[in-house]
């Protein structure tokens, strides 16, 4: 169930049409397209085709700018370092204004500074009604949660 629709027993096209819409990912490895630039690899979350092209760049390069990324929007991503690729990966997530975020270790690859400033916009999203779904070994994670779980060799404790 989510935000009143049932999910179980829709059409696989209603699925996928619903997580485009509404879900953002930032998995543990980028998975970006090394010889795409920077804003490109973040429209690649944008899978609204009404937008206008100008719209989409606009949009892309916007959320680079939130990452403090702005100043790589058009570099290829495969020279880019590993907490840059992080970043352009948690823009690109961001980009779509998900209704829901889930992240795995979203700062795995960052240095201190850039991962609490990952973790802070990541948690800003709740003030806008999104519901954010983290897993991570990274305690500030936890420190800022609403509610943290945990699993231990199977097994889940709150």
């Amino acid at each position: 169930m989510f935000d009143g629709v049932q999910m179980r027993g829709l059409a696989a096209h209603h699925v996928a049409r619903f997580r485009a819409d509404n879900v953002g990912f930032v998995f543990q490895n980028a998975h970006l397209m090394d010889e795409r630039s920077a804003w490109r690899n973040v429209a690649v979350g944008l899978v609204d085709p009404t937008l206008a092209r100008t719209k989409v760049e606009q949009r892309s390069r916007e959320a680079l700018r939130i990452v403090g990324l702005d100043g790589v929007a058009d570099r290829e991503a495969a020279p880019l370092s590993g907490g840059e690729r992080q970043r352009v990966a948690v823009a690109r997530a961001l980009v779509k204004r998900p209704r829901l975020l889930i992240a795995d270790e979203p700062t795995g690859s960052l240095d201190q500074k850039n991962g609490q400033a990952v973790l802070e916009l990541l948690f800003s999203l709740t003030a806008t009604g999104a519901t954010l779904i983290i897993a991570s070994h990274d305690q500030r994670a936890a420190e800022l949660a609403d509610r943290c779980v945990t699993i231990v060799d199977g097994t889940l404790s709150e």
